[in-house]
């Protein structure tokens, strides 16, 4: 304020002086206030972003499948050779030393040579086992059809022990069938019994023969 004195009648008069500064501090003021909700709403979205992070977990990363992976060969990938002795391997059981599949190079012959099962059973057991395993390989071959003319000729071989204790392997059951043979079987109906009675031609060991009586 600024003391004016008028001369006339002696009367003091404060006149106002212009706030130069009143103007500045309020800008500042307004600055920072805007400062402070700018700042805010900085924090905020980084706020957000991080919860949402937080929420969002990165996808699994989905496992790749080489296409170059060999798979098993299935049965009909296999060769009809390959395929009969994986029969014989199912019914007698595997048996790398002595289970063979053979070809004839001139006639249409398949020689089949297996181990009968050792279960150390009673002999009835293991012979009527023996024929179990012949009838049930014979019908699965009838569905290869590069052998449905074929002759079948199945060599089962045995370890026999003899009155001295010792260990020999015979053939304890063979067997052939032909073709027109093995077309007029009705597999529905057939006993594993009868397999000696409808083989073209065969033997059977003695031991295996008083057995199956």
């Amino acid at each position: 304020m600024k003391r004016k004195e008028k001369a006339n009648n002696s009367q003091i008069v404060y006149e106002s002086q212009p706030r130069k500064n009143k103007g500045k501090a309020g800008l500042i003021i307004l600055g920072i206030i805007v400062l402070f909700i700018i700042i805010g709403v900085i924090a905020g979205n980084t706020g957000n972003n991080s919860s949402t992070a937080t929420q969002t977990p990165p996808a699994a990363a989905e496992p790749e499948v080489s296409m170059s992976e060999e798979q098993p060969p299935t049965d009909q990938n296999l060769e009809p050779k390959e395929q009969v002795l994986k029969i014989v391997n199912d019914k007698f059981g595997a048996n790398d030393e002595w289970n063979s599949v053979m070809e004839g190079e001139e006639e249409k012959i398949l020689l089949i040579t297996a181990m009968g099962h050792d279960l150390a059973l009673s002999k009835s057991l293991i012979a009527n086992g023996m024929l179990i395993s012949i009838s049930d390989s014979l019908q699965e071959i009838g569905n290869i059809e590069k052998y449905n003319d074929w002759e079948v000729s199945f060599v089962v071989v045995y370890t026999f022990i003899d009155v001295s204790g010792n260990e020999n392997v015979q053939t304890a059951i063979a067997a052939d069938f032909t073709p027109k043979t093995r077309a007029n079987i009705n597999w529905d109906n057939l006993q594993y019994t009868n397999i000696p009675n409808i083989w073209d031609s065969g033997s059977l060991h003695p031991v295996i023969a008083d057995a199956l009586k």
